[in-house]
């Protein structure tokens, strides 16, 4: 829990855009993304996000993706960049409507419970010709 309050704590104070779900006092979706601090990179930030599973495939992982983007792109950034595990379908089909590109992968990424997984890498552009295109899917 301490790690968490002090995640969130760092992000506040960055000014990074955070926001959250709530559910009967239970937080129960949160999305985040955080400008990148190296020289040369400010222009862009990393996207994490969750649901919990209860609340999956109800709209909230859309609704807390769309604010959270449209709050970066007010603070400035210009580019959303993301790692999604491939066998993740329903994550990857919500960032590939949401305007996301696939720009690469990272192949056996992960090995967990004795199955390798690929990581896909994608980003979003501010670019408005790019988030013209996935807003008319």
């Amino acid at each position: 829990m301490e790690t968490t309050r002090s995640f969130v704590s760092d992000l506040i104070t960055k000014g990074a855009s955070y926001f959250f779900a709530v559910s009967n006092g239970l937080v129960v979706g949160w999305c985040d993304i955080v400008r990148h601090d190296r020289p040369g990179m400010s222009h862009s930030g990393h996207l994490g996000m969750g649901v919990i599973p209860s609340h999956r495939a109800q709209g909230i992982g859309r609704t807390l993706l769309r604010k959270t983007i449209d709050d970066s792109f007010s603070k400035g950034l210009e580019r959303i960049e993301l790692e999604v595990f491939a066998s993740n379908q329903r994550a990857h089909r919500l960032y590939v409507q949401s305007g996301f590109v696939e720009e690469g992968r990272k192949r056996n990424a992960r090995f967990l419970d004795g199955e390798y997984d690929d990581f896909i890498i994608m980003s979003l552009l501010r670019n408005t010709e790019q988030r013209d295109a996935a807003d008319s899917r």
